[in-house]
């Protein structure tokens, strides 16, 4: 506190309190050195010592200490404590609770918000657990807790909170432990507000002042806040028990200090206490004080006002309120509506409080709401008369001070208006103080005119902008200064406009001339002003109606600017566009103030008849335009107006004719389009009178040329066609009119049109919805061609027919439902009965009907049969595909199976539907159909309001197109259902297969409750209307017999739940099968149906082998002829029951042998020469063989032979389709006899015999395999399966040369190439002893075989496979390229090293490396930076189909690979690496490998280390002292030599990033040679490892040659007799007697001794 504050003071403040408390403004003052309470820092620490637990001493230790980390751990450790005693219902030790209310006071203030809000929460948490154990101790921290609830921080003022809440739950409680602690309390607050200083709560040692200052100001705001809130609560009798200590502290002038204090929190809530005193609401309180002032010698509510007075108005008054200023202005507005006496009270300074408020309004709202401006005005307005200034200088002074307030760049934008209007009441009431009228003139012409101009001018930065509702603003100052009675007033306002007019005019005249720069800025700059000035214009007038004078001096200023107006407009032929915007603002404003004066009437009159047609080429004709439209379109309101209504209009006809015939005599055609533009839109935007204008044949002709140049290219000219439309009856013919738009919605379907007329379509839609409604409603194929082009593939021309779209079904929701809901019906109608290349797609009609679902879900009776295809039309759309034969090879997969040989032949050729229209597609409109039914029922209800016949309907309709596309998806072809075969056509055709039979499945499993309540309702079961219809449709050998009878099956099978139904079916079937032999050809097809869909053979066994043993009687003996149907009708049939392959037959083996033999007779006489036959025979065979299995005889041989026979010509001469089934029988039965030739010996022996015939068989197949793709042929998938199985158990021995193998790597079918693939990868290894033994004898070079080569040239694009399209499988050229490395790398392992280093040189000839692995990095994402996660792969091996999709499937393969070339080619591989051109690339490969792959060729190449050094140890004597070493975890590989009790050791360090990095070598130990050498031996050693394709143990082998060559031939030295001297030297010196070697060393010293 400063020594200023601290004096005595003679006021009337210090003489009231004098007397009342003396001894509590001094007896208990306490500074640095007086006594201190328990929030000060020097308060003694706990005692601790009768803490039992150590964790909880510690923790509390802890709180004492400085950190506020620490501090904020401790009291989470000391939560978890308490937690634990809430869990056990332990009584709390006495020593905690004491601790705690020790240490809580100094933590809820602590300067860490974190530490105060723990402290809280922990506070809450004590007292909830211990309760009244703790109650006693509640007096010591009541006043700390309750502060906590008022702390300046929200995250701790709520865990002060809710923690007293959590532990005294009502209000109830909590208001009683107010008044219980009320001492308490009140005790803390004196100590927080008067007691601590910035010293005594902070150690100023270590705490900086910031902190400090902050600290003290928090523990006084939150005191005060706590008086506040004591007093506002507690009534009159709970506070008179502590009236004293209340009064020593509400007395205290250090106090009432706190109103001016720096801190925003300290003075909110001193602003707050004091209102709370003051308030009228508080009417306890008041009582409390009258009451306490009668027991005192003083009246303290009196003495409380200049005090107050003093503080709020003085000293508040004049310091920065950020932070407190909403506050602060409220209580300012309060005090001075209650006590407005008070602002004459003067401070101590002897200033009158007035001098104060200039400085306060200059700072303006200080941050606060707009509210601040609303209290300061109320203030204003509640001032004393007799303080406030009479003088013009001091009034402008105050005003200049508000005015700097409202200016400052910090105020908000939004306070400007409510700012300006307490500023314009401030200059009224100050007006209304100014002693004559000459000064009351003066304050408003300077404190208010200046507006006005500045609001027409609108120059940016002014001192006088009124902010973004200035209109108002300003009007409403005319308004406030046109009701001053005093004459000179209302006579300086009308000089004021006139002088305003003339700037307007002033600034017109010298506008820039067109040839400016600045021409376009000066325009516009006089047409603002021009607008603002009618706009303020029209305001005034509509709120000074009071005002006599306002309407005369309008209209005359108004009429004065249109007068010059014109003038300049003449004078410069229309160039200054400026002067006549501002003409149009001033007509649009205030018609009335002009065109009802005679004079202003015939001038305007005058320009538009001579003038306007004239500058119908000029800037200013749009304008003008609205002008003369504003001037024709003005409605009379009196009989005068009448008259002149007439004459106005008869001008506009002759004005707006004389405008077009200029426009159009002007040659150049841009400016034409321009000018007829703006002319069209003027009229459109006035809503001018649809009259067929004078000039209208000349201007159709020329819409008509640019309607033509729009639909060639020219979009531009679209708007002024569009402005012609809109203009209806005035421009355009009625015809036309409809003939450019039909012809613009015709463009919609011509390819070269559609994006211009798109265009025009979307000009249409947002300038005249009202002709596109009626466009759309009328037509609804441009609703469909619009809908088809939002799928084009030109994403521009999507985008913009979606947002047309968009527009589209807003304007007609926007005009009612119904009108909405006839198009989108009429539109799924138009694109559902046929199929072109613009339809709609399915999903799209889809969409559109669930939308109308969805907005009428009240008519989905009705919507059922309006949004559902017709039954004829849908059955007239399948009649062409159903009236083809099958495919023959589909008896191999279809459920009827070879039923399908009995169609009749005589059947339509398939090109009979290639002229089905499709769409884009390749859908039909029978496919369409079906997909959209399918989808509309899945997503919607409208299955529930189908009546039961059409219910029947769509259910057969439905089934016959699901026959359709399982033949479709099984096969495609010219004649499929649909065309197309990309991923995304399948994905959706299986998606509509899957739906359509789960909707099938369902309809069936409610069909049998439906049935029940048709009975009832005395309908028809539509289920059995369907069998009926299909049964009767099943009759005959047509092909629509045959899907007919395939539907009925269908739901025979699906339908065997229902147990009344399937038992009455079963019954026909029994009746079938009891007569099967006699069933009519005309009938096959039916009875096959109902024995294949009741499961009957597998069912009743007894009657099953009576109708067996009836047809294989029948057969047996019989003569086959290819000519006689019957025999293969008996097949058929035999077959059908055969189908269920694990029934027991009850029929006699003799029998079964003859039947056999029967069948075997017609193979070996050769009468089976059709396929069909052939392949039926087989499927008998392979049910009836097993049966047989213990006979003996000579048919097991026949079998062989009939197998052999058919693989081996397989009629040549049928096509692949019709030779299909006899293979896939005869494998069938090839994989039967396999499985059972063990059964007897004849068997085996033919077995035997047969096998490696019928396997060279088996490779002639898989060799003469169709190259064709078989993704779209599932029966010859089949067959292509079963013969890879097949071939997978030849013995190898048995394939005698599998080059010719190579070619089907790159097979079309994915199964063939797998199956030549794996042939080879078993091949290759059994042949490579052999090449490696031939290379060895002849001393050639090894090459791989050149059909290996050659698939290995052409590499793949990458961006084939990146593309992701693939389907089931890999790209077959990227499958079969990658297939054919394998192969390569299989060469590799097994063969010897001279092999090996042969393959490699003939890979590098080719540089056929370099295009694997450039191919495999990117398509691994190295080139971008991301490449794939190897960890999930097994990187070792690979094999084939066995990932999840396509995708990984391929980049396992890879990454396999590039681990198979690092392995068997790492010096080629890391050429290709070493030379890659991208950097970044080359270091995410290095680091992607090191990653990845390194440690495992690491391992691979330490093991194979392992295993030689093993080996050469056992067989190499010479190399038997040389050991090495491995050390897998540091990747080193350590050689020594033992020479002489002396060993030389080297290390090969393997890099992290092996073999592309490159291994070094250092010498460990040199013995036995020269540095020199040595060093030679290691560069020699690495130089082998490098170029020998990076072999490891070659760099070994050639190191351990150099030591052994040198130290070959070696004795000992004759003197040391050692062979290494002590200085690792070898005998070098020889003798020339004796001829002994000698170290050089030794003989040294000999030759010394002997001296």
């Amino acid at each position: 506190m400063s020594k200023r504050q601290t004096k005595p003071q003679a006021s009337s403040e210090r003489a009231a309190f004098g007397a009342q408390s003396s001894e509590t403004t001094f007896g208990t003052r306490t500074g640095f050195f007086g006594r201190s309470s328990n929030l000060s820092y020097l308060t003694e620490p706990p005692d601790l010592s009768t803490i039992s637990d150590a964790d909880v001493t510690v923790a509390f230790k802890n709180l004492s200490k400085k950190d506020e980390t620490t501090k904020s751990k401790a009291l989470e450790e000391l939560q978890s404590h308490i937690a634990s005693w809430d869990a056990g219902k332990e009584k709390v030790e006495d020593g905690v609770l004491e601790a705690w209310v020790h240490v809580y006071p100094r933590l809820s203030i602590d300067a860490s918000r974190r530490v105060r809000q723990l402290a809280h929460i922990l506070q809450g948490q004590i007292v909830t657990v211990t309760g009244r154990q703790f109650a006693r101790r509640m007096p010591f921290i009541i006043g700390a807790w309750l502060c906590g609830t008022y702390d300046n921080d929200r995250l701790a003022r709520t865990a002060a909170q809710e923690g007293f809440q959590r532990a005294f739950s009502t209000e109830e409680k909590r208001l009683n432990v107010l008044k219980v602690y009320l001492q308490s309390i009140l005790e803390h607050c004196r100590a927080s507000i008067l007691r601590e200083t910035v010293r005594t709560l902070s150690d100023e040692r270590i705490v900086s002042p910031d902190d400090a200052e902050a600290k003290h100001a928090r523990v006084v705001g939150t005191g005060i806040f706590l008086l506040d809130s004591l007093i506002g609560q507690l009534m009159k009798q709970d506070l008179a028990k502590e009236e004293k200590l209340l009064g020593t502290i509400l007395t205290d002038f250090r106090l009432w200090g706190y109103t001016a204090h720096k801190d925003s929190f300290v003075r909110r809530s001193m602003y707050k206490l004091i209102r709370t005193l003051l308030s009228e609401q508080s009417g306890t309180y008041q009582a409390f004080m009258i009451e306490l002032s009668s027991r005192s010698s003083i009246d303290l509510v009196a003495s409380l006002l200049p005090v107050i007075g003093s503080n709020v108005l003085s000293k508040a008054l004049g310091i920065d309120q950020t932070g407190s200023a909403r506050e602060y202005s409220s209580l300012l507005a309060y005090l001075t509506s209650i006590f407005p006496g008070i602002w004459k009270t003067e401070s101590t300074k002897k200033k009158p409080a007035i001098s104060y408020l200039p400085e306060y309004l200059k700072r303006g709202s200080q941050g606060g709401p707009s509210q601040v401006w609303d209290d300061i005005g109320e203030v204003l307005e509640r001032l004393p008369k007799d303080i406030l200034p009479t003088a013009v200088k001091e009034s402008l002074d105050l005003l200049e001070a508000m005015h700097e307030g409202l200016l400052r760049k910090e105020e908000p934008r939004t306070h400007i208006q409510v700012a300006w209007a307490k500023y314009f009441s401030l200059a009224h009431r100050l007006a209304s103080l100014m002693p004559s009228e000459d000064d009351q003139c003066n304050l408003l012409k300077e404190s208010i005119f200046p507006i006005f101009e500045q609001y027409i001018k609108s120059t940016s930065n002014s001192r006088w902008s009124v902010g973004i509702n200035g209109t108002k603003t300003c009007a409403t100052a005319f308004n406030d200064i046109g009701r001053y009675t005093a004459g000179n007033v209302r006579q300086a306002l009308e000089a004021e406009w006139w002088r305003l007019a003339q700037l307007i005019v002033d600034d017109m005249k010298i506008s820039q001339p067109e040839q400016s720069k600045e021409f376009h800025t000066s325009q516009m700059s006089v047409a603002g002003e021009g607008d603002r000035f009618g706009a303020l214009n029209a305001e005034i007038l509509r709120i000074s109606h009071e005002l006599p004078f306002a309407t005369p001096l309008l209209r005359k200023t108004s009429i004065f600017l249109t007068r010059i107006v014109l003038e300049v407009l003449r004078s410069r032929d229309g160039k200054p566009f400026g002067a006549s915007l501002l003409l149009e603002a001033l007509l649009r404003y205030t018609p009335a103030l002009i065109l009802k004066d005679d004079e202003a009437l015939h001038i305007i009159s005058d320009f538009m008849s001579d003038g306007l047609h004239s500058m119908a080429m000029s800037p200013s004709f749009k304008s003008l335009l609205s002008c003369l439209c504003l001037f024709q379109s003005y409605a009379p309101t009196d009989a005068t107006d009448d008259k002149s209504f007439g004459r106005r209009m008869s001008l506009f006809r002759r004005t707006l004719n004389a405008t077009i015939r200029t426009i159009l005599a002007e040659p150049d055609p841009e400016r034409k389009a321009q000018a007829i533009h703006m002319l069209l839109s003027s009229l459109n935007e006035n809503n001018q009178s649809n009259e067929k204008l004078d000039a209208g044949t000349e201007l159709e002709e020329f819409i008509l040329r640019c309607f033509k140049l729009a639909m060639q290219g020219e979009t531009r000219n679209w708007e002024l066609v569009n402005e012609a439309l809109r203009n209806e009856g005035r421009v355009l013919s009625a015809d036309t009119r409809e003939n450019l738009l039909t012809e613009m919605m015709n463009g919609l379907s011509v390819e070269e049109k559609a994006p211009v007329a798109l265009q025009g379509l979307e000009v249409i839609a947002k300038e005249n919805k009202a002709l596109l409604r009626r466009l759309v409603s009328s037509n609804s194929k441009m609703l469909i061609n619009i809908i088809s082009l939002t799928e084009s593939p030109d994403e521009r021309l999507a985008s913009e027919a979606k947002d047309l779209k968009t527009t589209i079904e807003s304007i007609l929701a926007g005009e009612g439902d119904q009108e909405l809901g006839q198009s989108m019906v009429g539109l799924v109608h138009d694109g559902l009965s046929g199929a072109g290349p613009t339809s709609v797609t399915v999903q799209s009609l889809v969409e559109h009907a669930l939308k109308i679902i969805s907005t009428k879900p009240e008519s989905l009776a009705k919507l059922a049969n309006d949004l559902l295809p017709a039954s004829d039309k849908w059955m007239e759309a399948l009649k062409p595909f159903l009236s083809l034969r099958p495919n023959p090879s589909l008896a191999i997969t279809d459920r009827m199976g070879g039923a399908i040989y009995m169609i009749d032949k005589v059947s339509k050729d398939p090109a009979s539907t290639l002229g089905v229209p499709r769409d884009w597609n390749g859908y039909p409109a029978a496919l369409r159909m079906a997909m959209y039914v399918t989808q509309i029922i899945r997503a919607s209800e409208i299955s529930k309001h189908i009546d039961t016949a059409r219910r029947g309907d769509i259910f057969e309709m439905l089934l016959l197109t699901v026959q359709l596309v399982n033949d479709n998806i099984g096969i495609s072809g010219p004649d499929s259902l649909w065309r197309r075969n990309d991923p995304d056509n399948e994905t959706e055709i299986l998606d509509f297969t899957s739906e359509s039979q789960n909707l099938v499945s369902h309809w069936l499993g409610n069909g049998e409750h439906e049935r029940e309540n048709s009975k009832e309702d005395g309908d028809t079961d539509y289920l059995e209307a369907v069998m009926e219809k299909l049964k009767r449709r099943s009759s005959g050998t047509s092909p629509s017999a045959f899907y007919n009878a395939r539907a009925m099956c269908y739901i025979l099978q699906e339908s065997s739940q229902l147990q009344e139904r399937h038992a009455l079916n079963q019954e026909a079937a029994l009746r079938v099968l009891r007569s099967l032999r006699k069933t009519p050809e005309m009938d096959i097809f039916g009875s096959i149906s109902l024995l294949l869909g009741n499961h009957i053979p597998e069912l009743f066994a007894k009657e099953t082998s009576h109708a067996f043993n009836e047809l294989a009687g029948a057969i047996t003996g019989a003569e086959f002829s290819n000519d006689d149907q019957d025999n293969l009708r008996l097949l058929v049939l035999l077959n059908s029951i055969l189908q269920y392959g694990d029934m027991a037959l009850e029929t006699p083996q003799h029998r079964l042998v003859l039947f056999v033999k029967t069948l075997l007779d017609w193979v070996e006489q050769g009468l089976l020469d059709s396929s069909a036959a052939t392949a039926e025979v087989a499927r008998v065979l392979s049910a009836t063989v097993p049966l047989i299995s213990t006979v003996y005889g000579s048919r097991w041989s026949m079998m062989m032979e009939f197998i052999n026979q058919v693989w081996s010509h397989t009629f040549q001469d049928d096509s692949l389709d019709l030779r299909l089934p006899a293979i896939h029988a005869t494998l069938r039965l090839f994989a039967v006899l396999r499985k059972i030739h063990g059964d007897n010996d004849d068997a085996e022996d033919a077995w035997k015999s047969s096998l490696p015939n019928l396997n060279q068989r088996l490779i002639e197949l898989l060799k003469r395999a169709p190259n064709v793709s078989d993704d779209s042929h599932q029966p010859l998938r089949v067959v292509n399966s079963l013969l890879a199985r097949q071939i997978a158990l030849i013995p190898i021995e048995q394939i005698k040369d599998a080059s010719e193998m190579y070619s089907l790597v790159y097979a079309e079918s994915p199964t063939i190439q797998q199956a030549a693939f794996e042939l080879l990868h078993r091949c290759i290894p059994a042949k490579l002893e052999q090449i490696s033994i031939e290379v060895a004898l002849t001393k050639s070079s090894a090459r791989l075989p050149e059909e290996l080569i050659s698939l290995i040239v052409e590499i793949p694009r990458a961006e084939t496979a990146l593309s992701g399209n693939w389907g089931s499988h890999m790209p077959l050229n990227v499958r079969g390229f990658l297939f054919s490395w394998i192969l390569v790398f299989d060469h590799f392992s097994g063969s010897s090293y001279k092999v090996r280093s042969d393959y490699v040189a003939h890979l590098k000839e080719g540089n056929y490396v370099s295009g694997l692995l450039d191919f495999s990095f990117r398509v691994l994402g190295h080139d971008g930076g991301k490449p794939v996660d190897a960890s999930r792969f097994d990187i070792t091996s690979y094999s084939p189909d066995t990932e999840d999709s396509p995708q990984k499937d391929l980049q396992w393969l890879l990454i396999h690979l590039y681990y198979l070339s690092l392995k068997h080619l790492p010096s080629l591989t890391k050429a290709w690496w070493i030379d890659s051109p991208k950097r970044q690339t080359a270091q995410t490969i290095e680091s992607w490998t090191e990653k990845y792959i390194s440690p495992i060729v690491i391992s691979d190449e330490l093991n194979n280390i392992t295993s030689w050094a093993a080996e050469s140890t056992a067989q190499q004597d010479e190399d038997k002292n040389m050991k090495v070493k491995v050390s897998k975890n540091a990747r080193e590989i350590t050689a020594s030599y033992e020479v002489d009790e002396q060993t030389m050791q080297i290390v090969i360090k393997l890099p992290g990033a092996y073999p592309l990095s490159q291994a070094t070598v250092e010498g460990l130990n040199r013995v036995a040679v020269d540095e020199k050498k040595w060093r030679s031996w290691l560069l020699n050693t690495r130089g082998v490892i490098t170029f020998s394709n990076g072999s490891i143990i070659d760099g070994l082998t050639a190191w351990g040659k150099n030591v052994t060559g040198a130290l070959k031939g070696q004795t000992e030295c004759a003197i040391c007799y050692s062979i290494i001297s002590a200085d690792k030297q070898l005998p070098t010196k020889k003798c020339s007697t004796c001829k002994n070697l000698f170290h050089s060393s030794k003989l040294s010293i000999q030759v010394v001794q002997d001296e």
